[in-house]
């Protein structure tokens, strides 16, 4: 078995041979033989009118704007949403944490179930709830994102309770972070058994990998075409019941070193985990961070209260 090649230069895009149009050469050549003879016809000069239209013409193609789009094409931030299992307006809230803080072009596409105040700036992807195995069901939403022409061939893949706290750019989004290596023992449940399988799935093709669990709860970026090579490899894998992100990552760059992430130090990540962490240490520590999460107990007054704070603007994303 090969495994996926990453992309070795994934911001370059792949502009083809295109040659500029040769016109074409008249083979006989006419002169001017003076009057009565067969000339050339010649065209008129550009009145004044032509010549402003098409200055504005080229200042319009220089804009910033055009300028921007072609060097940073829009980007998919993808989004897969079961409402049964989100609690009270994550999903809102992460919307807005992106519109304010996600300094690329992008469009966001939601896949699963709608929620009455998307405005048309969502593209919705209906996709029922396939399992009671989250892993199983998101990679039904994996395998729809991948086949949608709504989402771009690279994207962003996120969760409904993930916000952005303070400006991201690609780069940001694109440094490998894991939470340290991946061990059933520190899971339990369906979790120990989607981790075992994603381990035993890996060891044939990587015998000498300790494999990182990158399910660290930041977004992430995917390649629709890793993924593909991925599936081709590995069929058993569009059954689901794997861990996506660690599965991905650990077959794609498992020759690299992730970042460690330490909520208490780094600049990344500040997990909630409790309805009424302490406010000091919160206002303090989220002042140096890009990403924020909560668990799903630790939605509460104290974390709303704070998410309105950080985005009390309605969004473009809400109607």
């Amino acid at each position: 078995m090969t495994k996926p090649k990453a992309n070795s230069n994934p911001a370059t895009a792949d502009a083809g041979n295109q040659n500029p149009a040769t016109p074409e050469v008249q083979s006989d050549v006419q002169t001017d033989q003076g009057p009565g003879t067969n000339s050339p016809a010649q065209a008129d000069p550009p009145g004044d009118q032509q010549v402003q239209d098409g200055a504005a013409a080229a200042q319009a193609d220089l804009s910033v704007e055009n300028v921007m789009a072609h060097f940073n094409p829009r980007i998919t931030v993808a989004i897969p949403y079961v409402k049964s299992r989100t609690q009270g307006d994550e999903l809102r809230f992460a919307t807005a944490s992106l519109q304010k803080n996600l300094r690329v072009p992008f469009n966001v596409v939601v896949i699963g179930d709608r929620e009455d105040w998307f405005s048309d700036e969502i593209i919705h992807l209906p996709c029922e709830c396939f399992s009671d195995n989250p892993q199983a069901d998101m990679i039904e939403k994996l395998k729809m994102a991948i086949a949608s022409e709504y989402v771009s061939e690279k994207f962003i893949w996120t969760s409904d309770n993930t916000y952005l706290v303070s400006p991201v750019t690609m780069a940001d989004l694109e440094v490998l972070k894991v939470r340290g290596f991946l061990d059933p023992q520190d899971f339990s449940g369906t979790d120990r058994g989607n981790v075992v399988r994603t381990i035993d799935l890996m060891k044939p093709v990587l015998p000498e990998l300790v494999p990182w669990d990158y399910a660290t709860h930041t977004p992430v970026v995917f390649e629709k075409e890793q993924w593909v090579e991925i599936f081709e490899e590995f069929p058993d894998v569009m059954n689901g019941g794997y861990f996506l992100e660690s599965l991905y990552f650990n077959l794609c760059y498992g020759d690299h070193i992730p970042v460690m992430l330490d909520w208490s130090k780094d600049p990344w990540l500040l997990p909630i985990k409790t309805k009424n962490p302490n406010k000091e240490a919160y206002d303090r520590l989220v002042k140096t961070k890009k990403f924020m999460t909560n668990s799903e107990s630790a939605y509460s007054a104290f974390l709303v209260e704070q998410l309105m704070k950080l985005f009390p603007e309605k969004s473009r994303f809400e109607k």
